[in-house]
């Protein structure tokens, strides 16, 4: 079969080297037992690195009635929870009289986003929080419903004087003067690095057997390629494609600029074949937001030599969607900076291989390849 990619795997080369290499959950369990172990840090630090973990695992939120280009960015997702969680710890250092600062309601909806970070509680607990139901302000007469357009109506007096009570996280004073202990955690969430799985190149060479080689179709593509499932984006692609048809129109710069957004939140990975000379392919994966310098590296360590060579998008590449040029000649890939989706290359493409020098341009693959590689080919 041509396409052979079955699966993403992943690894953590900086703890376990080649030794553990799999999909991402497995990996994400490796490094979980490996943390908890104690193997490696204390209790204190091996909390804050599952926390630090658990935001870099931040996802979109899942919301079919806001378009993909009008939600925050993963990285915006980010950024927002670490500097909430650094907000908390700086507030108690430098205020820990303020029992504003001293108590968490757990419903209030910045709070309830942090709880859905992985070891969070945990984190809490180790900066003495306690959790603990408290008397809380009943919801008003005609108060709307949170997330709702209704609203409820407190029927008589007894509700009011009813006993309402919440869900708080909340330290002492006492604790919250522990400055020396939560500037430790603070200084700790801010510096350490985390911990994570990385996608795993899974280098392939293959041999075209009288067949025209293509790139990896979509519908062949695992679904973790793709931050939508591939209906959704099959519907957004067909739409887009109709509107663009009917309209019969050159796309504005604006309107390239926010379907080039939209193309960077649908794809997480990219799977790039590399056409040589004599129809060797050299296959990896990547990430789609990977720089064309990270796929010219690749090809590099897959050399037998330091060979000089450029590489070639087919015409296919540059779709109307993105550009008003017609797709009619192949174009060099010469802009190393710019990232694989933004060049088209994501989620697959079949890009060509030309060495410099006429001699390496008439040479077999297997030539000019690593020996690992030239003795694991395998026929398509």
């Amino acid at each position: 079969m041509e396409y052979r990619l079955l699966k993403l795997l992943f690894w953590c080369p900086n703890l376990f080297g080649d030794t553990v290499v799999g999909s991402r959950d497995e990996v994400e369990q490796a490094i979980q037992n490996y943390l908890l172990s104690g193997s490696v840090c204390n209790t204190n630090e091996a909390i804050v690195l599952m926390v630090i973990r658990g935001i870099e695992k931040s996802k979109l939120p899942s919301s079919s009635n806001i378009p993909l280009s009008e939600l925050p960015s993963i990285s915006e997702i980010k950024q927002n929870r670490k500097q909430n969680i650094v907000r908390i710890l700086q507030n108690l250092i430098n205020a820990p009289e303020n029992p504003v600062y001293r108590r968490l309601r757990a419903s209030n909806k910045l709070i309830q986003d942090l709880l859905s970070i992985d070891g969070l509680e945990s984190f809490l607990t180790l900066c003495n929080f306690k959790k603990t139901m408290l008397p809380a302000t009943r919801p008003s007469e005609q108060q709307q419903v949170e997330g709702t357009d209704e609203k409820t109506t407190v029927k008589n007096n007894e509700d009011l004087v009813e006993e309402y009570k919440e869900a708080y996280y909340v330290i002492s004073e006492e604790d919250a003067n522990n400055k020396e202990h939560l500037e430790k955690l603070l200084n700790l969430f801010t510096t350490a690095d985390p911990i994570l799985p990385e996608l795993y190149r899974n280098t392939k060479v293959y041999r075209a057997t009288g067949r025209t080689l293509t790139c990896i179709p979509r519908d062949h593509l695992p679904d973790e390629f793709f931050s939508q499932t591939k209906e959704e984006f099959r519907k957004y692609y067909d739409q887009q494609h109709r509107i663009i048809e009917e309209s019969r129109m050159l796309l504005t710069k604006a309107m390239r600029e926010r379907l080039k957004t939209q193309n960077m939140r649908s794809f997480r990975y990219a799977v790039i074949r590399v056409r040589f000379p004599d129809n060797l392919l050299l296959q990896g994966t990547f990430y789609a937001m990977d720089k064309l310098l990270t796929v010219r590296q690749w090809i590099s360590e897959c050399l037998a030599k330091p060979y000089l060579f450029r590489l070639y998008a087919p015409p296919s590449i540059q779709t109307a969607t993105l550009t008003n040029a017609p797709p009619t000649v192949p174009v060099e890939l010469t802009d190393d900076n710019v990232s694989l989706i933004e060049v088209g290359l994501a989620p697959s493409s079949l890009i060509n291989l030309i060495f410099n020098d006429r001699i390496q341009q008439k040479a077999s693959g297997t030539s000019v390849l690593r020996f690992d590689l030239s003795q694991s080919i395998e026929d398509i």
